[in-house]
């Protein structure tokens, strides 16, 4: 059995991305006659929307679990919680931030860290944040399987910011099955963050109205999760 729980939802502004949802797989054993309770997770849903420069994070919430009965838990990935830092998950959400230059943001794959912000000439917040915490590498779990091919999906790429200042994270990558899958929802505006590929990817952060830098943008939901069996 392999579980994939939902991905978080993505922040908003100068915030970070949603953790993809955890990975788990597992060997149980079914007896006839039994009935087992199978929960494929629905992603969590993305910051709002919020003016006057506000980057507080409102309504992002984090994916739900997936369950194969009690036998196998995979958890949801979350959604970042502090200002600028991604949220950790089966790979990691970036990091948001400002004047971060060219590092960072981009989202975590296979297990991966979300990128963090880093500028030498900054010591604050601003200048310096981290990308969500991933569980580390899951192919392990992806190998066993042998009726379809498994592989981990691309977390999001980073935003591509016409303003040096306007970085957001993007979705840590979840799952793929024979190079396929949904992903996390990207985030609102011309400068977003990006969803993280496959079941359980992290939804990107939302960008800036650029009419009005002031008004930070909708975050993207986090994609489903997953539960997948094999049996002899």
């Amino acid at each position: 059995m392999l579980v994939v729980g939902g991905g978080g939802g993505g922040g908003s502004g100068h915030n970070g991305g949603g953790g993809a949802g955890f990975v788990n797989r597992g060997v149980g054993e079914v007896n006839p006659g039994e009935s087992h309770i199978i929960l494929v997770s629905s992603g969590g849903s993305g910051a709002v929307q919020t003016s006057n420069g506000d980057n507080s994070l409102t309504g992002n919430t984090d994916g739900g679990d997936s369950k194969f009965s009690n036998l196998l838990v995979a958890a949801g990935g979350k959604t970042p919680k502090a200002f600028a830092v991604g949220g950790n998950g089966g790979s990691g959400g970036g990091t948001g931030g400002y004047a971060c230059g060219a590092s960072g943001h981009a989202g975590g794959t296979n297990g991966g860290n979300g990128g963090d912000c880093f500028n030498p000439n900054r010591e604050d917040v601003w200048g310096k944040s981290n990308g969500g915490i991933g569980q580390g590498s899951f192919l392990n779990h992806l190998k066993v399987l042998e009726n379809n091919v498994f592989s981990a999906g691309a977390g999001g790429p980073m935003s591509s910011a016409e303003r040096d200042s306007a970085r957001v994270g993007s979705g840590g990558g979840g799952v793929q099955m024979n190079g396929e899958g949904p992903r996390g929802q990207d985030g609102v505006g011309v400068v977003r963050g990006t969803g993280g590929n496959g079941y359980g990817g992290g939804g990107g952060c939302g960008g800036f109205d650029l009419t009005s830098t002031w008004t930070r943008l909708p975050g993207g939901n986090g994609g489903g999760g997953v539960v997948y069996v094999e049996w002899d």
